[in-house]
């Protein structure tokens, strides 16, 4: 109930990436602005690493055993990392509504499973589990704008996938966590609790996988854009480029010269004069 309570934190976040999106594109004097908003998803995913592995660490004895049914008023600190990342998340759909629809359904399904936890005081824990393995594949974008080259975006591609395979496997272990809590815990869940962690962490965990499926697409494009671009710079350079080539020419003669014994230069005498 943190963001009721003190929606300080949310607020300083909220505050915090518009300025720095203010400031990028001040920068950049309101161009590229798709890398002014990559550059604050960046911050973000350090700052969740950062946050979320402290959080962890201090929770490490419930993060196996009570992750998906464990009360978020027991832990501070995973309170104050979801409401940092409901400032950032209302920033980003502030940001979908404004220029990036497709964006706009990863948003909200973000944003409703950080406030339908943080109100209703449970599942805090495995949703911070989930924005680290989340982040730890943004950050990989540090390969992608270190040199915009193919390689370094397959680079981050690769890390993209395999962070989301990560969050497919911890989202099979709250899944099975949720519907068997430790003997003695029923008692202290509601009935609903396990659907709602189920629709939630299957929801989460579709739209981080859709967001993959978004950047390899966007990779597909890229390449296919590169090579009509070769293919046109080849096509030019061949109609302003002569053709250069030697031509072979076999001439047949119909009747056999009576000087020459054969084809060879060695068999022909020379005539004295």
């Amino acid at each position: 109930m943190l963001l009721i309570t003190d929606p300080s934190a949310a607020i300083i976040s909220y505050s915090f990436y518009w300025a720095l999106y203010g400031w990028q594109s001040r920068c950049r004097r309101g161009k590229e602005r798709w890398v002014s908003a990559d550059i604050c998803l960046l911050v973000y995913s350090i700052q969740t690493i950062a946050v979320g592995l402290q959080c962890l660490f201090y929770n490490r004895n419930e993060l196996l055993t009570r992750a998906a049914i464990g009360y978020n008023y027991n832990m501070p600190l995973v309170e104050l990392t979801m409401n940092l990342s409901i400032g950032f998340v209302l920033y980003n759909l502030h940001h979908s509504l404004s220029w990036y629809r497709k964006h706009l359904l990863h948003d909200i399904i973000l944003l409703s499973s950080y406030v339908l936890s943080d109100l209703l005081g449970f599942y805090g824990l495995a949703l911070v589990m989930s924005a680290v393995l989340s982040a730890l594949g943004s950050t990989a974008y540090l390969f992608y704008i270190r040199k915009a080259t193919t390689r370094g975006h397959l680079e981050y591609l690769i890390c993209f996938g395999l962070s989301r395979l990560l969050l497919l496997l911890w989202s099979a272990f709250v899944i099975h966590e949720c519907f068997s809590p430790p003997k003695g815990d029923w008692k202290s869940i509601s009935a609903w609790c396990p659907p709602f962690v189920l629709i939630i962490q299957l929801l989460v965990l579709w739209a981080e996988v859709d967001a993959w499926r978004r950047q390899c697409n966007k990779f597909r494009r890229a390449q296919w854009k590169r090579y009509r671009a070769t293919v046109r710079e080849m096509q030019r350079r061949m109609r302003e480029t002569p053709l250069k080539t030697r031509v072979m020419v076999t001439i047949k003669f119909p009747v056999e010269s009576p000087s020459l014994k054969s084809a060879s230069p060695r068999h022909v005498r020379r005539r004295r004069l």
